[in-house]
C-alpha cells in the first residue's frame, strides 16, 4: 500500500510533518486521500483523525520522544497511526505482524517501546496497547484536545522512526530515521512541480 500527501512547493521545504498534513487538509480538503476496500478518507478527514489520535496518545500519558510500536495490518488506520505519532512528537517503531511473539518482545524491549498500536496482538512487557477499534474511535470523535491541531515541535535531526533490519546475518538491528531523512527520501522521488510525502506499508 502506498499513501501520498502533497507536501511542498518549489519555493519552500517544510521540515515539520504535521504542518504538511495540515496544509494538505486545507488545500485538498474534500479530495480523496486514501481508499482501502469500501472505505475512503479525504485529506480534511485525515488531518482531523491524525490530530485526534495524537491528542489521545498524549492524554494517555505518553510523552514526546518516547517510542511506540505499530503492529497493524495494511490499511488506512496504519497511515493515520504513523502521522498521528509524528504530530505527537512520538517515535514510531514499525513491527511486523508475522514476527514471532519472542521476536516482537525482543524488539520492543530493545527499542524501549512504551506502548503499542495493535490489531489484537499483545506483546509481553508492554502494558499500554491500543486496538484497531481504539484507533478508529479516537479518530472519529474529539477527546481531550478537541479538534485543535496537535503540534509538537521536533528537531529535524531527532528520531522520527526506529526501524529494524531483516536480521538475515544475525539478530535484527535497529536503524534510526530522522524527520529530515524521511522527508528527503520522499522528495527524491517527487516531481519538479509537486513533492510528496509517502508511507509504504508491510508487504501483503
Amino acid at each position: 500500500m502506498f499513501a501520498a500527501i502533497a507536501a511542498t512547493t518549489d519555493e519552500e521545504i517544510i521540515m515539520e510533518i504535521g504542518e504538511l498534513v495540515r496544509r494538505a487538509g486545507h488545500h485538498h480538503a474534500d479530495r480523496i486521500a486514501f481508499v482501502c476496500g469500501d472505505t475512503q478518507m479525504t485529506f480534511r478527514e485525515f488531518d482531523r483523525a491524525t490530530d485526534r489520535l495524537a491528542h489521545h496518545l498524549l492524554a494517555l500519558g505518553l510523552a514526546p520522544g518516547q517510542h511506540v510500536g505499530v503492529l497493524l495490518p495494511n490499511g488506512i488506520e496504519v497511515v493515520v497511526a504513523y502521522y498521528a505519532l509524528a504530530k505527537a512528537g512520538l517515535v514510531r517503531v514499525p513491527l511486523h505482524p508475522k514476527d514471532t511473539p519472542t521476536d516482537l518482545s525482543t524488539k520492543a524491549e530493545f527499542a524501549a517501546v512504551r506502548a503499542v498500536l495493535s490489531d489484537g496482538q499483545k506483546i509481553d512487557g508492554i502494558d499500554l496497547t491500543l486496538s484497531l477499534d481504539d484507533i478508529q474511535e479516537a479518530g472519529r470523535r474529539p477527546t481531550v484536545g478537541g479538534d485543535r491541531p496537535c503540534q509538537i515541535d521536533r528537531d529535524p535531526e531527532a528520531a522520527l522512526r526506529l526501524g529494524f533490519t531483516g536480521g538475515t546475518t544475525g539478530r535484527a538491528k535497529a536503524v534510526v530515521l530522522t524527520t529530515r531523512g524521511e522527508l528527503f527520501d520522499s522528495l527524491n522521488e517527487s516531481t519538479p512541480r509537486k513533492r510528496v510525502l509517502g508511507i509504504i506499508g508491510h508487504p501483503a
